[in-house]
């Protein structure tokens, strides 16, 4: 197991649906890019949650809430992002896809900046 946390960023690569199968909240109806259920986050009759895959984002319509997954697991589990983000790397596979690079030196700079030389043979 990694000690480290994933970043903010890579935690929007989770499919909030089937983040969302994994808490026990699988989508109700599927139309298109949208997933309805009932809301996670209160006591509702009819679904009025909804994740757009297309996005990656959800919206609570009771709420009149919604964001991305960061947003969502800090109201569902009510934690900070690091616990959250500490959460997800243990429940999900992250596995990163290096490309190769050169980096050349910018003579207007002091910074480095990657060369993309294309995929690895």
């Amino acid at each position: 197991m990694n000690s480290q946390h994933i970043s903010n960023k890579e935690s929007r690569q989770v499919d909030k649906v089937e983040y969302l199968e994994k808490l026990g909240h699988p989508p109700k109806k599927i139309r298109n890019n949208d997933c309805w259920k009932g809301s996670p986050l209160r006591q509702e009759k009819e679904p009025s949650f909804i994740i757009n895959r297309k996005f990656n984002a959800w919206y609570d319509h009771g709420l009149g809430r919604g964001g991305n997954l960061v947003d969502f697991g800090i109201l569902y589990h009510d934690c900070s992002v690091a616990e959250l983000l500490k959460t997800l790397q243990d429940s999900f596979s992250f596995h990163r896809r290096y490309r190769r690079f050169n980096r050349i030196k910018l003579s207007h700079t002091s910074r480095w900046m990657p060369l993309n030389l294309g995929s690895n043979p």
